[in-house]
């Protein structure tokens, strides 16, 4: 019997958060700086079980900062937290009381797991200065992966993380 290939979509609603915070190189010295973060939605796609190979996805996390003067600077921290699973290896995409396997990466080679620095895992940070202008855009790239070999029922399956910018 084969299983053929079934569609197994990951979505994430990425929900985007931002605190203020004293945080050892988390700063805004410049007058009226505030930052904001924005996340889309990463698509796995359509996964096929039978293959052998892991099902990456790709995503983009941005950063906007905006001070009212030149010449302040800003450093800030991109956390991610554990979604539905309540870890961070593996997170989980759900589809009622069925699971995938996935994780998040802020490496190409997929090896470091965007998380919130705890338990083995990494945060992104940033900083520089408002020299050339008030407003500031920085995208990261999220790199998403879905070990292979996992079968499942076909359906659709998300997961919903926060990201939050420490600033």
């Amino acid at each position: 019997m084969s299983l053929g290939r079934f569609l197994v979509v990951g979505l994430f609603a990425l929900l985007a958060s931002m605190f203020w915070a004293d945080r050892a190189n988390a700063t805004c010295t410049a007058l009226g700086c505030s930052c904001g973060v924005s996340v889309g939605t990463m698509s796995f796609g359509t996964y096929d079980p039978q293959d052998l190979s892991p099902h990456d996805g790709v995503g983009t996390v941005t950063v906007t900062c905006t001070a009212l003067l030149l010449g302040g600077e800003v450093a800030y921290e991109i956390d991610i937290d554990q979604g539905s699973a309540g870890s961070f290896s593996p997170r989980t995409l759900e589809n009622g009381g069925d699971t995938v396997d996935y994780n998040l990466f802020a490496d190409s080679g997929r090896t470091q797991i965007w998380g919130d620095g705890g338990g083995g895992t990494v945060t992104v940070s940033d900083g520089y200065s408002f020299l050339l202008g008030l407003v500031i855009i920085r995208n990261y790239t999220l790199y998403g992966r879905i070990p292979a070999s996992q079968i499942v029922p076909s359906g659709s399956y998300d997961d919903t993380l926060t990201v939050t910018v420490t600033f």
